[in-house]
């Protein structure tokens, strides 16, 4: 195992130890106040704070954009990097678009549905087993 990958493995058990008593729904604010009561940010964190707020910024404002028709300004796929194989969000604004970009979002958003619904059942299913009664769908029912 690398050395992030170690670092990244310490940080999830303590982030999880550090919330293990958490147990009911909770806000991001109530995860934030026990993290910061057990002490869990460090230099490393506060290192990369400025650089994630900044692009959390520019993420909110992405999806804020939109056109005279209320459609988002810009798009979103994920691509693969042919050099790093680390796949990478990118964007475009729609009004650059050719069909070829078109295409890929439409592919993206698709695909990224099939996962939704996929959880969604994955959901249900385990809920099936742990408690022993069906759940169902609002759109079950209905024709695709």
């Amino acid at each position: 195992m690398k050395s992030k990958e170690r670092n990244e493995e310490t940080n999830l058990q303590r982030f999880v130890g550090c919330l293990d008593g958490m147990n009911r729904w909770a806000t991001i604010d109530e995860f934030m106040d026990a993290l910061d009561e057990a002490n869990f940010w460090d230099e490393a964190f506060y290192s990369k704070v400025e650089a994630h707020a900044k692009k959390q910024f520019i993420r909110q404002m992405i999806r804020r954009a939109k056109d005279e028709t209320d459609w988002p300004v810009w798009a979103n796929v994920k691509v693969l990097d042919a050099k790093t194989g680390v796949e990478t969000r990118v964007y475009k604004q729609e009004s650059l678009f050719e069909i070829s970009d078109y295409v890929q979002v439409c592919g993206y958003h698709r695909q990224a549905g099939l996962h939704h619904l996929d959880m969604a059942k994955g959901y249900k299913e385990r809920a099936e087993r742990r408690f022993g009664k069906q759940i169902s769908f609002a759109f079950e029912n209905s024709a695709a």
